[in-house]
């Protein structure tokens, strides 16, 4: 897989800045399956550092890929786990070759796609540096240097099930298809509510045809959304209300499919199922629901034939706010 077909790509363009780290502390954006936050301790040219960091992130490869960025110190053992402050690294110490050579030397086999991007800081952390890593999902299992698997499990790294070893090992076999979530054309209004299109397409990312494809998602409640188009025709459960993870929220199912029967997805292909056109959710950010935005997610589970389902989601105030 080439960088930029990897589905965590277009968060490192926006995280990777200082301002952007800054805004992560600021409205304590929490850690969560696609994104951890390690301080500059968890660096270390020990075994027990260089095994950690392989546990760590093996996990990621292991489960649906994501961010993991070093020098940003955390709520350590507190729930829930947001960042405090800015921790840098001092690259004369860690530079971002040692830090990729711990990666390939520590974690069989090699996961092909890892990208590695430092960031200067400014301020009192002048000088020093964030590394954001960025970790697509794997097309076998990853061992890490203790020779067990790990996963990401309630944003941590936890040993993975002989069943779930076996299932990921056989991803090669399998389609990976993931959703690519945006917002079409945000606007704001002269009330200072923003309105925008919802956007979701497809990615076939595997080497296998995908030939049955749904997506299940959710999306908090009192965001106005509302349906457009052929909308109801091609979204199941369109708009159902129930509660998930202790929210309200409303659910939509999607089965790609065309009139005359199954539609397949193709290795390489990328499918837009939302367009703003034919079909469109309107979604509505009021000005007393942005501060709520912050903490609320969209979420979404991918099914594509027998492979293991992938789970994203996205922030609310992101969705809204694409440009950060």
């Amino acid at each position: 897989m080439k960088y930029w077909e990897s589905p965590v790509w277009p968060k490192i363009l926006k995280i990777g800045m200082n301002p952007i780290f800054k805004k992560l502390i600021a409205n304590k954006i929490e850690e969560n399956i696609e994104l951890e936050y390690k301080n500059s301790a968890s660096l270390g040219k020990s075994d027990g550092k260089k095994t950690e960091m392989s546990k760590d992130i093996s996990s990621f490869a292991n489960s649906a890929g994501g961010t993991l960025i070093y020098g940003i110190a955390e709520t350590n053992g507190r729930s829930p786990n947001i960042p405090e402050l800015l921790d840098g690294i001092d690259s004369t110490d860690f530079s971002k070759e040692w830090l990729e050579q711990v990666i390939n030397s520590r974690i069989k086999p090699r996961i092909d796609g890892v990208i590695i991007n430092p960031v200067n800081l400014t301020g009192p952390s002048e000088g020093q540096v964030a590394y954001v890593v960025a970790i697509p999902q794997g097309s076998s299992a990853h061992q890490a240097s203790d020779h067990r698997y790990y996963k990401r499990f309630n944003f941590q790294s936890v040993p993975m099930e002989h069943y779930e070893i076996v299932d990921v090992m056989n991803r090669a076999a399998q389609p990976v298809v993931v959703a690519k979530v945006s917002t079409v054309s945000p606007s704001t209004t002269a009330t200072c509510d923003i309105t925008a299109h919802l956007s979701i397409r497809l990615a076939n990312l595997g080497q296998v045809v995908a030939d049955r494809v749904s997506i299940q998602f959710r999306i908090p409640d009192g965001f106005g959304t509302s349906g457009g188009g052929k909308t109801m025709t091609i979204l199941q459960r369109s708009g159902r209300l129930l509660e998930h993870n202790g929210t309200m929220c409303r659910e939509y199912l999607y089965y790609h499919k065309q009139r005359l029967g199954i539609y397949p997805l193709f290795p390489g292909t990328d499918e837009e199922i939302l367009d703003g056109n034919y079909a469109y959710l309107l979604m509505i950010l009021t000005k007393q629901k942005e501060h709520d935005s912050i903490k609320q997610y969209m979420e979404w589970v991918v099914n594509a034939d027998n492979a293991m389902p992938v789970e994203g989601s996205i922030n609310m105030y992101e969705l809204f706010h694409p440009e950060g």
